[in-house]
């Protein structure tokens, strides 16, 4: 068994993208009590949603993330895709990914902008369009029409706040993009 403190899971627990439906976080205690002490062990994240628990998992482990939702994934594949674009620092990159969605869903009273993003995201399906829409739809959800793909969720007055800004430049950082 893995031994990790409170501080510490506190700190890891914080390392995800964004609030997401189903999160994982109120199990991380129990899934530290299961994780052998070997050190750099593979690990795979089946339902990595934000990412909660592949950002969790020790900095030694190698860890493999995916997820069924493939728009998902894009927002993953679009982040890492802005640091090689970019350059620089994760913090740089995180900055970067900050500004870009706060100039499309600016606080949690903008629901104009969040429709014009809606809007944007279902003509061109762009991720950066999406992870705004994620970070500020009802209850943080992202659900999708069957018929034609697109977004139908509703502005949850919520946006890329600072905790949620502190979370994402959590991630970068402990991924090492």
């Amino acid at each position: 068994m893995r031994y990790i403190s409170e501080e510490q899971l506190d700190h890891k627990k914080h390392g995800c993208i964004g609030n997401y439906c189903g999160n994982k976080a109120k199990y991380l205690k129990q899934l530290y009590e299961l994780l052998p002490s070997q050190e750099g062990l593979r690990a795979y994240d089946a339902f990595c949603g934000f990412g909660v628990i592949s950002t969790s998992l020790p900095d030694d482990y190698m860890v493999t993330a995916n997820d069924s939702c493939h728009q998902l994934i894009g927002i993953h594949k679009w982040i890492q895709g802005v640091h090689k674009r970019i350059g620089g620092t994760p913090l740089e990159t995180a900055n970067f990914i900050i500004d870009e969605t706060l100039c499309k869903v600016n606080d949690n009273k903008d629901e104009d902008g969040f429709d014009k993003t809606k809007g944007q995201y279902n003509e061109n399906l762009l991720s950066s369009d999406l992870y705004a829409l994620a970070t500020s739809s009802n209850s943080n959800y992202m659900r999708f029409n069957t018929s034609n793909g697109e977004f139908n969720v509703k502005f949850g007055k919520r946006y890329l706040n600072p905790q949620l800004q502190a979370k994402l430049k959590n991630n970068l950082r402990r991924q090492a993009i």
